[in-house]
């Protein structure tokens, strides 16, 4: 046994942030998401949100986002 290059010890659980703790992986794409859904899409349809609507939609696809990217880690073999 190699001690110095393999660790047998058992590992913790993955255990996702929270939706406030929560970093995006990738900032640049996150950024333009949120600008494109808040700004662009409804300016090319002639929309202007409300305060209150752009903060429901920074809302919803922050946490679209978070739900996206955390799916990414479920080990699907302990569903079968």
């Amino acid at each position: 046994m190699h001690h110095e290059f393999e660790d047998y010890r058992n590992k913790k659980p993955y255990t996702p942030p929270t939706w406030y703790e929560w970093q995006p992986e990738n900032p640049f794409r996150y950024l333009m998401v949120i600008v494109a859904f808040l700004i662009g899409i409804p300016y090319l349809f002639g929309y202007m949100l409300t305060p209150f609507g752009c903060l429901m939609q920074l809302l919803f696809w922050d946490w679209y986002m978070y739900i996206r990217e955390q799916s990414k880690y479920i080990n699907k073999d302990d569903y079968k």
